[in-house]
Order: C-alpha cells, then sequence, then structure tokens
C-alpha cells in the first residue's frame, strides 16, 4: 500500500488476486473504492509507490517479476 504525496488521503492497495485498488476519502470517515480496480499482473501485487510528481503516475511490482 502507498499514500498519494500529491492528492491527500488517496490510497493505493494491491492484493494477492493480482488487483490493485484506489481508495479516496470521503465524508464521515467513509471511503470510495474503485469498482474496476486496476490489473495487468499475474500473480500478486507486493509493493506500489506513487509517482511523488504525478498525481496519476503508480508504479507496482508483483510477484510474476513485473
Amino acid at each position: 500500500m502507498n499514500w498519494s504525496s500529491t492528492e491527500p488521503g488517496v490510497l493505493a492497495t494491491g492484493d494477492c488476486k493480482r488487483n490493485i485498488h484506489i481508495w479516496t476519502p470521503r465524508e464521515a470517515g467513509a471511503w470510495q473504492v474503485d469498482q474496476k480496480p486496476l490489473v495487468g499482473h499475474t500473480n500478486s501485487v507486493e509493493d506500489l509507490q506513487w509517482s511523488p510528481g504525478e498525481k496519476r503516475v503508480l508504479a507496482s511490482c508483483s510477484v510474476d517479476r513485473s
């Protein structure tokens, strides 16, 4: 998981099912999670890193070695 440095409160998480989810904070402590996860890996997502300067750029690595 990694917090965005360009969009306060936005979080990216990876899972064992090969998906990356983007979480956005809402009012009263609620979260909106994108209904369509980012896909492309063929195995578990192990690490994520937001770009320090661009809002929509995210790097990921996986057990699939990509």
